[in-house]
């Protein structure tokens, strides 16, 4: 179900947004901030990598991160200052 549900949406979607260089480099310095604070070893660091690249891009366009994963995606609502829906 989940897979119909993305594949959809991505038939409807008329742009797609990916991260730009510098949300490389920008998600690089939150995960190492974060990472060294919290003592995280690579893996873990490398796992939080594709959730700071979504929250970055979607500072970027002024969009709502709607997600599961409302415990990552709290930690960049306060210091990215986006906006995250849980569902």
């Amino acid at each position: 179900m989940a897979q119909s549900l993305v594949e959809n949406l991505v038939k409807r979607a008329t742009v797609v947004w990916t991260p730009q260089a510098p949300d490389w480099w920008e998600a690089g310095l939150l995960i190492r901030g974060l990472g060294d604070a919290r003592g995280w070893h690579r893996r873990k660091r490398r796992d939080f990598q594709n959730d700071a690249l979504i929250a970055l891009t979607a500072r970027r366009h002024g969009a709502t991160v709607v997600t599961a994963n409302r415990a990552e995606f709290q930690f960049f609502s306060q210091e990215l200052g986006i906006s995250v829906l849980p569902v």
